[in-house]
Parts: C-alpha cells; structure tokens; sequence
C-alpha cells in the first residue's frame, strides 16, 4: 500500500487501527496490504493526525480539527486508464457508440440531463459511495489529487448526494476551479485519469460563463473516457496540449507559457499544497510532505528558472528570490555556481546551483535550466571575498559531500 497513490485522506475521529476501520464498515477486510474495501479500493491507517500546514482550505467555511488517525484510500495507479482515455479517435468513438446503444442515452446529453455511464465515472461513483460510508468515522476529508482540498464529512457527504443522485457530475465535489493571475483551472481530474482544464479570464471578463466552460468540457471527457488531443476541439474551441492538462484556446496562438511551465512543474513534483504568487516575478509553491517544498520562480527567463527548497517553505521565500530575479535583471550574465548576494541578515548570499531541467513542450523552444539558491552564512561570505578560491573550494566540498539537506535547513534561521 505504501507504494501506491493516495487518491483521498480521512481524519479520523477516533484513534482506529485497521481493525477497528474494518468492523464499522460493511464488507471490508483485513489484508496484508492493510484494508480491502468494497470496489477495488485499499486503505491503510497512519496513527497520527494529518498535518495542519498540508492541507489547502479554501473551501472551508467552518472548523474543522484533525484527529488522532488518519485512513488512507487508495485506487491503484491509473496508467493503464490513462493510456485508455488517450486512445485513438477512432476507437474512443467505437467504444463510446457501443456504451450509448447499451444504455439507451442520447448522442448530446444537456448538462443538466445528469452523468453519462463511464469507466470513469463508475469508478468515481464507487469512490464517492465508499468516502460516504466512511465520513461518520472523519471529522474531514481531503481531496489529495485535488491541492489537498479540506472538506468537513457532512459537508462532503451532503455534495456526494448530489452526485451520486445526477445532479452534480462532479463538482464541487472532486474538482473545483482556482486562479493562477488571469487564468482559471481546475485541481482534481487525476483520479478519473484525465487532464485538468484551463482558460483565461481577464479582469473584467464573465468568471461564472468560464467556469461553466470547464465545467462542460471535464464533463464531456468523463462521460466519454477522452483525453483531448493537441489541436481537439470542443464546443468551436480549439484544445491544447499542457502537459497533464488541457488549455482552451480562444485563437489558434492563443497559450499561456506560465499556465504550461506551472503544469509541468506540477507533474514532475507530484501531490502537492500549491500556491500561487502572481505580479511580475510570479512565483509557484509546491508543498510536499516528506520531503522539501519547492519556492520556483516562473517565466524568469526563456530558459532559466531558479528555486529554494526547504522543509519550512513559507512566504518568506518569496523575498530571496525576488532580490535574486533583481540580479538576473542585470547587466553581467549569471552562471552556475555564481554567488548572489542579499545584504545583511542571517542569510547574506546564496550560491547558484543546478538541479535539473525543463524539457520543451513545443518544437524549436529551449531547454529551461532549474537553478536552486544555496544559503551562505556570513562568515561564508566574508571567506569567500577574503581568499580568491574559497567559493571554489567550497563548491567543491558541497559536490563531494553531497551534504545538501544540512544545507537547505540553513533557510529556517
């Protein structure tokens, strides 16, 4: 189970164990995987309450506190899904005729009509039923596929009767909607095992009339078990391809490069609390559990993107990076292993160092560098401006001993 995705977290109200999970639910087993549930689904109990900075709660208009356990649910890997959605349209049409002739539905179901029968939605149905037999056990549920979106029990079993009786297809109960600047885009298509979906809106254009856009087009992929093609269209707009999500273009060149560059930030990190910094130096940070978040700036430059990790990620990032994006501003190119510094304070400068890159989306686009900041402590500093060679030698000791983590708990001082 450990090595299996989590598609949805309960907190627990009570400090249960497998067992005591399993007697409260009806047709659930023990197994050595931890929890057998009805419909193919696994569970696993983690003895301690969830963490209060992992969780996105946008949504809450009530408090909520997490418990002493918290269960785990997980589907199973949803490649091979995937790799059917992504079909080509000749079969996906084949396969989609042969559903329709058995369930007797119409070829352009109104919205409003209530769901289409789909591998997806089927699936997502038996979810939905499961999570309502658990929720008196929780005092909330989190959506981990879905920015770790917090929901109360009753306030998720209140929507998933919506759901499971046709009037909602799924929002707001597995996906919703969030702003990046002047853009809109849903979290929490990847337990169906299709893309997220985005457009722009601008100030002043009508956000309720887009967001029912997504709203059909998600609606019409889940119905169908389709993952849209680049150059797709749907509804007399053309779809485009943005890495695991699909953009609703409203011209032929119509993209969103800093939409694209946080979607792909998104699939390499995996499950994450996102936040987005909009402004000049737009900023994407990606909370993850276990391991350092990610502070990264996007669109610094058309092949450079520089970044702070750390276990204690806050706000507070912001500020370095923005006084580092200053610096690429200037007149002297900046390099690999360049020192950059900030001014007094417990982190004076930090030492550029590369991580990783980007691969292009779209022919005849570069590379983009990944860049991370190192901190430097203040007699660090004085070292290397005093001794031609320290940073050197200093760089060089970091490359042999890989003491990277020690390193990155620098930023909580």
């Amino acid at each position: 189970m450990t090595e299996l995705p989590t598609w949805i977290a309960l907190s627990l109200r009570e400090p249960l164990d497998a067992a005591g999970v399993v007697a409260r639910v009806p047709g659930a087993e023990t197994s050595r995987y931890g929890i057998a549930f009805p419909g193919g689904f696994l569970g696993r109990v983690e003895p301690e309450p969830w963490p209060e900075w992992f969780a996105d709660r946008a949504l809450l208009d009530e408090d909520v506190t997490f418990g002493p356990a918290t269960l785990l649910v997980s589907g199973g890997t949803n490649e091979l899904d995937r790799d059917r959605h992504a079909q080509p349209p000749k079969l996906r049409e084949l396969g989609r005729e042969m559903a329709m002739n058995a369930l007797a539905v119409t070829e352009h179901p109104d919205v409003a009509k209530g769901p289409i029968e789909s591998a997806a939605s089927r699936k997502m149905t038996r979810l939905t039923e499961l999570v309502c037999a658990l929720a008196p056990l929780a005092t909330a549920v989190i959506l981990t596929r879905a920015n770790h979106l917090v929901m109360s029990s009753s306030y998720f079993a209140t929507r998933a009767d919506n759901f499971l009786d046709g009037a909602s297809y799924m929002f707001p109960l597995w996906s919703c909607v969030k702003v990046h600047g002047d853009v809109l885009a849903s979290t929490g298509m990847w337990p169906f095992a299709l893309p997220d979906v985005a457009m722009r809106c601008r100030p002043g254009d009508d956000r309720g009339a887009r967001v029912k856009i997504l709203g059909e087009l998600q609606r019409e992929m889940v119905a169908e078990g389709w993952w849209p093609a680049d150059g797709d269209t749907f509804d007399g707009r053309t779809l485009r391809r943005a890495w695991d999500s699909v953009w609703i273009a409203e011209s032929h060149d119509d993209r969103d490069k800093q939409f694209e560059r946080f979607a792909q930030l998104r699939r390499i990190l995996g499950p994450s609390v996102h936040h987005h910094r909009s402004g000049p130096n737009a900023v994407e940070h990606f909370l993850i559990r276990g391991a350092p978040s990610y502070a990264i700036t996007n669109r610094l430059s058309e092949t450079v993107e520089i970044a702070i990790r750390s276990r204690d990620l806050g706000p507070w990032a912001n500020h370095y990076l923005d006084l580092a994006a200053a610096v690429f501003g200037g007149a002297k190119p900046v390099q690999p292993y360049d020192r950059i510094v900030f001014g007094d304070g417990p982190i004076p400068a930090a030492v550029v160092w590369p991580f990783g890159h980007l691969n292009p989306l779209h022919d005849r686009e570069p590379t983009v560098q990944l860049w991370e900041l190192l901190p430097i402590l203040p007699d660090e500093l004085a070292a290397f401006r005093a001794r031609p060679g320290a940073q050197q030698a200093w760089c060089d000791e970091r490359d042999g001993k890989q003491d990277f983590v020690e390193l990155l708990a620098r930023w909580r001082t």
